[in-house]
């Protein structure tokens, strides 16, 4: 809660109205909780100024109110919808626009390499073996992949490295004291690291097949 200052306040106020704001039940962290209703556009209006009076009293008060844990308010209504044709619209813009947009945000550019460079060009080794779970992540990151080659010579493929989400499921029977049986069914979510390597050695009787490791 204290990140609330005064240009966070400012900027909840322009885009959200009926603004609620509670201290977060567990206060290890001291965060706050704040409720509020997205406006289609973020403008400064009336509402705005009691929805940033609001904020302001409530960074101000010393004895702040926590989050209730049975909420006594009114419930949000979702609105209707309304039954209209969706459109999608697209922008082109030719070289002269998008100079005209980097010179003025040219941070954008200057950051640009920060933002969107992959990875360094220096190549560290790892300094102990990669457990399943280093390698899901570097596999996620997009870092296991390109050309590589057998530890002869003799292959070469082409990889690429990804990680998906699965369920690990396990059943457990126990008897009772009075000779009944329970059954406790457990589903434990577990990371699946998986390569797709594609045989690329010139003149292999297996060129162009596609092995899957996970």
């Amino acid at each position: 809660h204290y990140s609330l200052d005064d240009e966070f306040r400012k900027w909840l106020a322009a885009g959200f109205e009926q603004i609620q704001i509670y201290l977060a039940p567990e206060q290890q962290f001291q965060q706050a909780v704040v409720f509020g209703i997205k406006k289609r556009r973020a403008v400064k209006d009336k509402k705005s100024s009691v929805v940033l009076a609001k904020l302001e009293q409530f960074c101000n008060l010393d004895d702040k109110p926590v989050l209730p844990e049975t909420w006594n308010g009114d419930c949000y209504v979702v609105p209707a919808g309304v039954d209209q044709e969706i459109r999608f619209n697209t922008i082109n813009i030719d070289e002269i626009q998008l100079t005209e947009q980097i010179n003025q945000y040219p941070c954008l550019w200057d950051q640009f390499a920060l933002n969107l460079q992959s990875c360094s060009g220096q190549k560290r080794r790892p300094l102990m073996k990669l457990s399943d779970w280093h390698l899901a992540l570097a596999l996620a990151a997009g870092e296991v992949s390109g050309v590589v080659h057998s530890n002869d010579g003799k292959k070469t493929y082409v990889i690429k490295g990804d990680t998906f989400k699965d369920k690990k499921h396990s059943v457990k029977v126990e008897e009772k004291s009075n000779g009944e049986f329970s059954e406790t069914r457990t589903s434990i979510d577990i990371f699946v690291p998986v390569i797709k390597a594609l045989d690329f050695t010139p003149d292999s009787p297996t060129f162009g097949h596609v092995l899957t490791i996970k």
